[in-house]
C-alpha cells in the first residue's frame, strides 16, 4: 500500500507520526519529522507522553486531579521547538498523553505515512 491514497481527484495525505520526548534524541527526531513531513507535504502529529518531571501528580496537576494544566504547557512547549525549527509550519497536531506512549503509537501509525521515534 502507498503512502498516499486517493479520493476522487484529490490526494489524501497521510501523517508523519512523531513520538517525542523533551530530550536531545527527541528533538533531533523531532528536525527529522519536521522536514519529512514538509517534503511529503504531510500533517505532522506529535505525541508526547508526560513523563518526569511533567508527569502528574509532580507538576501540574490541581486538587481535582485535572492535568489540563499540565497538558497545555507541554503542548506550548513543542509547537515552540517546532516553529524554531521550521518557521510558518503550520500543519501539526500536538497529542499530550499519560498513558504509556506505545499504545498510541500502535494506532496512530496505522494511518501514518512515516513514524519517527524520539522517545
Amino acid at each position: 500500500m502507498s503512502a498516499q491514497g486517493t479520493t476522487g481527484r484529490f490526494p489524501i495525505r497521510r501523517p508523519v507520526v512523531l513520538g517525542y520526548a523533551d530530550d536531545p534524541a527527541g528533538n533531533a527526531a523531532l528536525h527529522i519529522a519536521v522536514d519529512e513531513a514538509r517534503i511529503r507535504r504531510s500533517r505532522l502529529v506529535v505525541i508526547h507522553e508526560l513523563v518526569g518531571a511533567e508527569r502528574p501528580p509532580a507538576y501540574g496537576i490541581d486538587a481535582r486531579g485535572d492535568t489540563s494544566a499540565s497538558r497545555r504547557t507541554a503542548v506550548v512547549n513543542v509547537l515552540s521547538r517546532i516553529k524554531d525549527i521550521a518557521p510558518g509550519y503550520d500543519e501539526i497536531e500536538v497529542r499530550v498523553i499519560t498513558s504509556p506512549i506505545a499504545e498510541e503509537l500502535g494506532l496512530a501509525s496505522a494511518t501514518a505515512s512515516l513514524l519517527v521515534l524520539g522517545v
